[in-house]
């Protein structure tokens, strides 16, 4: 888990996608990879306001009459801040953190080694560039904060 966490990006979302296949792996595996799900260290502040500020156009303190430091959620391609409005509403900020061309080229990287693996024999029987190239193919949804929206 430590290891995903230092390489963060797409190691932390496969590590997302490991720690819920218990079918697939050893339990221990499991239940470390599933802390992947909301134990990824934050971003500190001061790089969520130079993203917000610059993708709103303006300061925070014009944007929000409160905006919490700390995150309420943390993933591998943004986290969640609770602002409130000068109307007095609550609202959740979620912060996209910009990574990603990294996550691309990290599965990217993954699903030509699987290749390899696979062409080797040293699979496991697991089909991962199928898996790694169906991935492939939704990245950029993940990235695509519209479509949260709309649900």
């Amino acid at each position: 888990r430590r290891i995903v966490a230092e390489f963060g990006g797409f190691y932390t979302k496969l590590g997302q996608i490991t720690g819920t296949a218990a079918h697939l792996m050893p339990p221990q595996w499991v239940s470390a990879l599933g802390e992947t799900m909301d134990r990824n260290p934050p971003v500190a502040f001061g790089e969520i306001r130079r993203i917000v500020e610059r993708g709103l156009g303006a300061k925070l303190e014009t944007l929000f009459a409160e905006f919490e430091e700390d995150p309420v959620a943390t993933a591998s391609v943004a986290q969640v801040h609770r602002a409130r409005t000068f109307d007095g509403r609550a609202v959740a900020v979620k912060v996209g953190l910009g990574r990603k061309r990294l996550i691309t080229s990290d599965v990217r990287t993954m699903r030509e080694q699987a290749q390899l693996m696979k062409w080797l024999g040293l699979d496991a029987g697991l089909d991962m560039p199928s898996i790694l190239r169906a991935y492939e193919e939704i990245v950029p949804e993940e990235f695509d904060f519209d479509i949260e929206r709309r649900k």
